[in-house]
């Protein structure tokens, strides 16, 4: 990890960042762990970053957690059926997350049938 990315988390860590834009895969599964304690960051885009199942399976482990999340952008990486399935249980009781993009991440059929299922119970997506 360079500098720049050393800085990120460490901003994410000690709650001083309130939006970010990742701009490329870099140790995704650290920026995933801070989430889980950071109590600032509001918004954050993470489209075109090549998150695959087993990023997504991390990301939403975060989700089940962060509780100051509104706006998120996963749209255009690989979550692929077992990704979007594990993203879908961490709606189900994420309460803080208003916008969602998802587009572009190959959920087919049963991707989809699990964001369904999870729209039902999460009642603060808009």
């Amino acid at each position: 990890m360079g500098a720049h990315e050393n800085e990120v988390v460490e901003q994410l860590r000690h709650n001083s960042l309130t939006s970010l834009k990742l701009k490329s895969a870099w140790e995704q599964h650290i920026i995933f762990e801070a989430l889980k304690v950071n109590s600032t960051l509001t918004q954050l885009n993470v489209s075109n970053n090549a998150i695959v199942v087993d990023g997504a399976k991390a990301f939403a482990e975060a989700l089940q957690v962060n509780s100051t999340l509104t706006q998120l952008d996963v749209s255009s990486n690989s979550f692929v059926v077992d990704g979007a399935k594990a993203f879908a249980e961490a709606l189900k009781v994420n309460s803080t997350l208003t916008q969602l993009d998802v587009h572009g991440n190959s959920l087919v059929a049963d991707g989809a049938k699990a964001f369904a299922e999870a729209l039902k119970v999460n009642n603060t997506l808009t």
